[in-house]
């Protein structure tokens, strides 16, 4: 059981960066689905196997016990705070945002011709990006299964839609950005 909990703690530590994303793509849904299934009968095999056992030794822990149905409990959790309301984004977007504006008006100076540099930025890895309109696009990650999410700086207006976007402001300048395909 012990090595179950280490496991399912490690699972749960990607969910949380995951989460932490301005989105979740198809990849990341497999990760939570069968790593909860795989961790789930795990766990149900393991403590069969150590009621069995129990008849003639000690307990396992409680806590051993416990964890890992409360690993996947959270996980579960995680999995319906997706998107721009999502606490573990807005934290760490909020960690970043000083490097986000910075990279921003750093673009908006630049020629038309700027384009967003895949790299890091703030805590974010940025896939793709543009400048145009007097808008900034950071896109962190696919979402679903073709569109794709990230953040908009819009210094003077609402950002402008193309195609099937969605944007939620998520404070100041900053939107939060599902771009349809």
């Amino acid at each position: 059981m012990r090595r179950l909990s280490v496991i399912g703690g490690v699972w749960l530590l990607v969910l949380v960066v995951i989460s932490s994303n301005a989105g979740t793509n198809i990849i990341h849904f497999y990760i939570f689905l069968f790593g909860g299934l795989a961790l789930a009968i795990a766990w149900v095999v393991g403590y069969a196997a150590a009621a069995r056992r129990s008849l003639e030794s000690p307990r396992p822990a409680r806590r051993q016990v416990v964890l890992v149905p409360v690993f996947l409990a959270a996980a579960v959790v995680l999995a319906a705070m997706d998107g721009p309301r999502n606490p573990l984004f807005l934290a760490r977007f909020r960690l970043s945002e000083q490097a986000l504006t910075r990279e921003a008006q750093r673009l908006l100076q630049s020629p038309d011709s700027a384009r967003v540099r895949p790299g890091t930025v703030g805590l974010f890895r940025v896939r793709r990006g543009d400048v145009i309109d007097g808008q900034v696009r950071f896109i962190t990650t696919s979402c679903g299964v073709i569109d794709s999410c990230g953040v908009v700086y819009s210094p003077t207006t609402p950002p402008k839609r193309w195609q099937e976007d969605v944007f939620t402001p998520i404070g100041g300048r900053w939107w939060h950005l599902l771009e349809g395909f």
